[in-house]
């Protein structure tokens, strides 16, 4: 796993507001978890892979382990959109998409209105993408590393 700088993570309440700038009762946690009028919110994550059996299989394990996955998408389309529609406190990108690229995607995402973090990941070493990161991206997590702990410990 590798950090870069923090950006603002988003509690989600009704508009998303960036906690960092909030004074609406929303309080970013150690941990990435979110309290929102007295309650803890888990981080909402999206998982951009053009694998299903990966994304099914992050789900699982992110969702097993107390993150909050509020859906998937299989390319930068489908990304924007359901980034958009579904507000994620962080979303997970496939450096290795299968007709795009996981940085320009990175950078779309943080460019949004309401911009999530972007965590990239790879089945491939960090160093084979030095010379791109960090990019629009806060950290990098090898997929055989993928864990709510190695989430939260890179936006917490």
């Amino acid at each position: 796993m590798t950090s870069y700088p923090r950006r603002p993570t988003f509690c989600q309440v009704s508009p998303p507001i960036p906690t960092a700038f909030s004074d609406s009762g929303c309080a970013l946690r150690r941990g990435g978890s979110a309290v929102c009028n007295d309650r803890v919110v888990a981080p909402r994550v999206l998982i951009v892979d053009d694998h299903d059996g990966y994304r099914s299989l992050a789900r699982e394990l992110l969702t097993s382990e107390g993150l909050d996955v509020v859906g998937e998408a299989p390319d930068a389309h489908t990304a924007a959109e359901r980034t958009r529609d579904l507000h994620p406190d962080v979303v997970l990108v496939d450096v290795h998409l299968a007709h795009e690229n996981g940085f320009e995607v990175a950078e779309q995402l943080t460019r949004l209105p309401v911009a999530p973090v972007v965590v990239l990941i790879s089945s491939r070493d960090p160093a084979d993408f030095a010379d791109r990161l960090p990019g629009a991206a806060v950290g990098f997590i090898r997929k055989d590393e993928l864990s709510a702990d190695s989430i939260r410990e890179l936006i917490g």
